[in-house]
């Protein structure tokens, strides 16, 4: 799934504040690259306090040092991370004749 792919396991993943289902099967390979990348990115801004201070535990997402958690701000998003804005329609395309002569319905019926 895309956990094992970001290198998570669903325990931690939890715990970050990523949602985990263990009934998804992922059955299209370009949603499973998308969301991995998705779950890097995540990865890659999320800034880990350490529970005790000048303790930096090493895991599958270190704790921030220092310097990194000087500067950090909370998020005020409505969203934790900004989702793309979905494509609602296609330009219109002429119909040529090699598509109307395509049997479309038995093509999908053969493959």
């Amino acid at each position: 799934t895309e956990l094992k792919a970001a290198k998570l396991n669903a325990r931690f993943a939890q715990s970050v504040g990523i949602c985990v289902d263990h009934r998804r099967v992922n059955t299209n390979d370009e949603s499973l690259k998308r969301n991995t990348a998705r779950l890097e990115e995540y990865k890659n801004k999320l800034g880990l306090f350490p529970r005790r201070e000048g303790k930096f535990k090493q895991g599958l997402i270190p704790d921030s040092t220092a310097d990194k958690l000087k500067d950090v701000h909370q998020n005020s998003d409505k969203h934790l991370m900004a989702k793309p804005a979905p494509k609602l329609r296609e330009k219109p395309v002429k119909i040529t004749k090699e598509m109307q002569e395509v049997k479309a319905y038995r093509k999908i019926r053969i493959e």
